[in-house]
C-alpha cells in the first residue's frame, strides 16, 4: 500500500466493499496494518539512527587513528634523527677519544725513551742498565698506552739480558794468549782514575782490547796476577788502595765520566794462569 501511494488504495479498498461488514473489517484490517507498520518504521528508524551513530563514531575514531599514525609516524622520525644525531655524536667523541689517547701514547712514548733507548744499548754499562730497568719500572703504573708498556716491559726484559750477559764470564778455560781460568770468584767493584803510580810501580791502563789495570786487596789477590773480570775484561792485578780490603776490586777508567757510568756492582773474576 506505502510502494503504490497508501492514501487512494485505503480508499479504494474502503469502497469496493461488498457489505457493512465487509467495510468494517476492511477498516479494521487498515488499521492494523498502519499500526504495526508505524511501529517497523519506528523501529528501523530507531535502528537507523542507532546505525547512523556508529557510523559516526566509526568514522570519529578512523580520523583519531589516522592522527595518532600520523603522530606515531612523526615519533619514528624524531626518534630516527635522535639516533642519528646520537650516532655521529658518538663517533665524534670516539674520534676526540683516540686523538687523545694517541697525544697521550705519544707522550708516554717520549716519557720513558731515554731510559729505554739505554735499556735497548749494545754498549751500555751494567750500572746504566740497571738504572733503566729501575726507571722504567716505575713507570710502567703510569703508563695508560698498552703499546707504551709492551715497550717498556721489553726494554727492561733486553736490559736484564744484556746485563747477565755482561757478569758471564767469556774468557776460554784453555788459550795460549788468556791463559787458563784456575779460579773465579765473585766480588764487589768500584772504579778510579787519574793515578800516576800504580802500587807495582807501573802507570795504571786502561785497555778494552788488551789488558787494563785493577787494584785489589793482596791477600785475597796477589799483585801480578792476571784475571779477567766480567764486563771490563783482561787486567793485572798492579794496584792497591786504602779502601780496597776483602772481596773487592777497583777497576781503572780513563775518566771521571766513566767511572760513574761503572758504579759499584758485583762482578765474576777469573784469575788466570799464564801458559
Amino acid at each position: 500500500m506505502y510502494k503504490t501511494n497508501i492514501s487512494s488504495n485505503m480508499i479504494v479498498s474502503i469502497i469496493t466493499s461488498t457489505s457493512i461488514s465487509d467495510l468494517f473489517s476492511r477498516i479494521q484490517a487498515i488499521s492494523k496494518i498502519i499500526s504495526t507498520d508505524k511501529k517497523i518504521l519506528i523501529n528501523i528508524n530507531e535502528k537507523k539512527d542507532s546505525l547512523n551513530k556508529d557510523i559516526e563514531s566509526l568514522n570519529t575514531k578512523k580520523s583519531e587513528l589516522k592522527t595518532l599514525q600520523a603522530t606515531i609516524e612523526n615519533d619514528l622520525k624524531v626518534v630516527e634523527q635522535k639516533k642519528q644525531e646520537q650516532e655521529e655524536y658518538s663517533d665524534k667523541l670516539n674520534a676526540e677519544k683516540e686523538a687523545v689517547f694517541a697525544v697521550i701514547e705519544e707522550n708516554e712514548k717520549t716519557l720513558i725513551s731515554k731510559p729505554l733507548s739505554i735499556a735497548n744499548s749494545s754498549t751500555a754499562s751494567v750500572s746504566e742498565l740497571q738504572n733503566a730497568i729501575d726507571t722504567l719500572n716505575s713507570y710502567i703504573p703510569l703508563l695508560n698506552s698498552s703499546t707504551t708498556i709492551n715497550l717498556a716491559k721489553e726494554g727492561i726484559s733486553n736490559a736484564k739480558a744484556r746485563i747477565s750477559e755482561l757478569n758471564t764470564p767469556t774468557v776460554p778455560t784453555t788459550s795460549t794468549e788468556v791463559g787458563t781460568a784456575i779460579k773465579t770468584l765473585t766480588m764487589e767493584s768500584t772504579a778510579y782514575y787519574g793515578h800516576g803510580i800504580t802500587a807495582s810501580g807501573l802507570k795504571p791502563v786502561r785497555n778494552p782490547d788488551g789488558i787494563s789495570t785493577i787494584a785489589v786487596d793482596p791477600d785475597v789477590i796477589p799483585l801480578g796476577t792476571k784475571v779477567y773480570v766480567s764486563g771490563y775484561g783482561l787486567a793485572i792485578a798492579a794496584d792497591t788502595g786504602g779502601a780496597i780490603k776483602g772481596n773487592i776490586i777497583d777497576v781503572f777508567l780513563n775518566t771521571h765520566e766513566e767511572c760513574i757510568s761503572w758504579g759499584r756492582r758485583q762482578v765474576t773474576v777469573q784469575i788466570l794462569e799464564y801458559p
